[in-house]
Formats: C-alpha cells, structure tokens, sequence
C-alpha cells in the first residue's frame, strides 16, 4: 500500500530530477520538444498525489504545497518554476527567439 509519505517522498524527488531542465539558453539544451511539457504534467500528477488532491493541481498550488514540507520542498518548488519555464519555451518556440530581440 502506498502511503500518503511516500507519495509526498515521489512528488518532491520528482520535482527535484526532472529530466528536462534546461542546462543553457540556446536550442541546443532542449531535449526533444515534448520531454518538458510531459514532466511537468507528471511532476503536477505526482504532487496532486501526495496530497491527495483530486483533479488538475495548478502550478502556483503544487509550488505553494512542496514549500510547505521544509527545505527539500522548497528546493522541489524551485526547480518546479524552472521545468515551468523550460515547458513554456518548448510550448512557445518564437517568444524565445523574440525576447532576446528585446533585451529580454
């Protein structure tokens, strides 16, 4: 039987190793479009889990929850905003390429 320990112990070793972390700012640190879109669902899966959360956890409330649970959670919520970022930049391709434009 899973207990609800456990699943909160998965929710954050997932958020804290998810693959598809960006390791710089070309397109050459992106693993194949998708990678970070399907993390962050199972990330978000994985959260709404151990707490027992029935449906779709926002990214604000799954950050706002590992925060909760000490300096691991914490360290989990941030590298949760990162693989957020690295989902937006697989989901938007020309707003990457465009800020720079900017200064951004």
């Amino acid at each position: 039987e899973i207990t609800k320990r456990a699943l909160q112990n998965r929710a954050v070793d997932r958020a804290l190793t998810p693959p598809s972390l960006p390791q710089g700012t070309g397109d050459s640190s992106l693993k194949s479009p998708g990678d970070a879109i399907g993390d962050l669902d199972t990330a978000l899966q994985m959260v709404a889990l151990a707490k027992q959360h029935s449906g779709v956890l926002g990214i604000t409330e799954a950050k706002a929850w590992l925060r909760e649970h000490g300096e691991v959670g914490t360290k989990a919520a941030s590298l949760l905003g990162r693989l957020t970022g690295q989902r937006n930049n697989e989901a938007h391709p020309l707003l990457r390429r465009f800020l720079p434009l900017l200064g951004c």
